[in-house]
């Protein structure tokens, strides 16, 4: 029973959820598309937000009006009913920038939770009308099409997707800096790219729980680099994403731990360090959690824990000091940067191995 002795009414079902948002889409698709040139590149006196960002979001609300729903939108904040089980996170136009410039990468991202986390995601790219939508437990797919993430595990093999440039630059093949990070997290579930990393926690629930669920359901992995819940409604959460395809390895459970039962060498091989490095005496208790001490630069300027690649067959993490068998395959595992002084793992080609 609700407060004030009313009765609960059954939550939405997945297919249900699934045809709301496709409805909010449309709504969003007719309230903005008509805008062009200037109109779509007038700003509100919000920091940050565009014009369109309100229209799509007033449209979003329209269609979600009257429904027993908990809503959190970039742009409007929470509204609904306060003890509705079933709760839309929602950003109305995810590149935003990109869509006032016609540039056809912006989104609307929609994740509907229940009590056990992500429930029903959809991510629609309206400059190409492609619908990427997952259900937990049942797949992810691109239209009909079930995605598929890859199984790169090399820097040097990798397409990777960027938020923004990294202090450090990585090895990897190419990369690419879109600005959605909704459609960026649904590219690497469809293997478009081999890998997503943020520079710092900058990305809100309503910028990744869409694309968090379509990755985990087609085989990849989003972590947090400090470890922390991604499953989450908090409108004041900000997390500092990476992803990566993990097919060929999937986790025991989805609680477990990227960095399994890692544990520390007592040294590194002497031929491993340059003349700039020097080993570090202290090791942590979890290589998991910043900051890293494996090696230390002598000359530190805004120091970072440098990634994991290149993991062998055997899953041995010797080459990075660190030995034992990782659960999930740790591919472009970057850290949060650290305190000056801190130790970093750094190699000349960027990756380890």
């Amino acid at each position: 029973m609700r407060p004030g002795g009313l009765p609960d009414s059954p939550p939405m079902d997945p297919s249900a959820l699934i045809e709301m948002f496709g409805d909010v889409c449309e709504e969003i698709t007719r309230a903005v598309n008509p805008m062009r040139g200037a109109e779509r590149r007038a700003r509100t006196d919000r920091p940050g937000q565009y014009a369109i960002d309100v229209v799509a979001d007033h449209a979003a609300l329209s269609v979600f009006y009257g429904r027993d729903l908990r809503i959190v939108s970039e742009e409007s904040g929470i509204s609904g009913t306060p003890t509705a089980r079933i709760t839309v996170v929602i950003d109305p136009i995810d590149g935003s920038s990109n869509a006032s410039r016609d540039i056809p990468y912006w989104a609307t991202s929609l994740c509907a939770l229940d009590q056990d986390g992500p429930l029903v995601a959809m991510v629609v790219n309206h400059a190409t009308c492609v619908v990427n939508t997952a259900v937990r437990g049942q797949g992810a797919f691109r239209d009909d099409v079930k995605l598929a993430a890859t199984d790169v595990t090399r820097v040097e093999n990798a397409f990777v997707a960027l938020s923004s440039f990294p202090s450090r630059m990585l090895q990897w093949k190419q990369f690419r800096a879109l600005g959605s990070c909704a459609l960026a997290l649904c590219d690497v579930a469809a293997g478009v790219f081999d890998g997503y990393l943020d520079s710092a926690s900058v990305h809100a629930p309503w910028d990744y729980l869409g694309g968090y669920l379509i990755c985990e359901e087609a085989g990849a992995l989003v972590i947090d680099v400090q470890e922390r819940a991604l499953g989450i409604d908090d409108p004041n959460a900000r997390r500092h994403l990476v992803a990566a395809g993990l097919i060929s390895f999937p986790r025991k459970s989805p609680d477990e731990s990227l960095c399994g039962d890692i544990r520390p060498l007592s040294r590194v091989e002497k031929s491993e360090p340059s003349p700039a490095l020097s080993l570090s005496e202290s090791w942590p208790k979890s290589p998991c959690a910043p900051p890293l001490p494996i090696i230390e630069l002598s000359k530190p300027s805004r120091p970072f824990c440098w990634p994991w690649s290149g993991v062998s067959s055997s899953k041995s993490l010797a080459c990075s000091g660190l030995s034992g068998t990782c659960g999930p395959k740790a591919f472009l595992k970057i850290l949060s940067p650290v305190r000056p002084g801190s130790s970093v793992l750094n190699r000349p080609n960027g990756t380890c191995c």
